[in-house]
């Protein structure tokens, strides 16, 4: 810049003021009643990983779908799977999606999901759709975070979704398996970011917090915060 000529400048930010105000936090959010009401397990689906052999805790009543066996992952394969299954009148009106841990990382977990989700995001129907991306045991914690951005995003995307992420490190004393704690989940609202988890503590949900605002910094006697002024040089 020319030093010759005069510039507008505003007062210094003050890096307390800078930082952001909101962040994500966990908060205690017990299930009522003790024994939680469940998602009817004859309208739901269940999509695990090909490279699994699926989980013995899940009823056999449960239709279970194995990516690269039943369907090939693509969205193309899920648009013509969940269309027949709408055809015959079987649509699913639940989804999980069973996503272990200690076997699935996030590019996995991205594999088997976007698919999915922009199957459904193009199928008709004004039905709406609960999924919950069920993250069993205590490794990679980011697997839960990142699917509960996802379930974010797929519910702006399309209003007839409604998508959580749920993490089970310790299941419940209601609960029989993880996969019921995910039914459970599916027969609640929405939490708050979208994310739950189940410890050794409790049930808590993740949601967005705010910093208190610091106390605004001493101006210059005759100076505005904010203010822009006309500086000649």
């Amino acid at each position: 810049m020319d030093s010759s000529r005069s510039a507008v400048h505003g007062p210094p930010h003050s890096g307390a003021w800078d930082a952001p105000r909101h962040f994500a936090g966990w908060v205690p959010a017990a299930t009522h009643p003790r024994t939680p009401p469940v998602f009817p397990a004859e309208r739901m689906l269940l999509v695990i990983d090909g490279r699994d052999n699926g989980r013995a805790w899940v009823p056999g009543s449960v239709r279970t779908v194995r990516i690269g066996r039943d369907v090939t992952g693509s969205a193309l394969s899920w648009s013509t799977y969940l269309g027949e299954l709408r055809d015959a009148g079987r649509g699913p009106r639940g989804i999980v999606v069973d996503l272990p841990a200690a076997t699935t990382g996030v590019e996995r977990a991205a594999e088997l999901v976007l698919p999915l989700l922009r199957a459904l995001c193009t199928s008709t129907g004004p039905d709406p759709l609960r999924l919950a991306f069920l993250v069993t045991g205590r490794a990679r914690p980011e697997l839960a975070a990142a699917l509960g951005a996802v379930a974010q995003i797929a519910a702006v995307e399309d209003g007839r979704l409604n998508a959580v992420s749920v993490r089970v490190e310790a299941l419940p004393g209601w609960a029989q398996d993880p996969f019921h704690v995910a039914r459970a989940e599916l027969a609640l609202p929405r939490p708050g970011l979208a994310e739950v988890r189940y410890t050794d503590t409790g049930r808590e949900v993740r949601v967005l917090r705010t910093r208190p605002t610091p106390p605004a910094p001493a101006s210059p006697v005759g100076l505005r915060r904010g203010g822009r002024y006309l500086v000649g040089v």
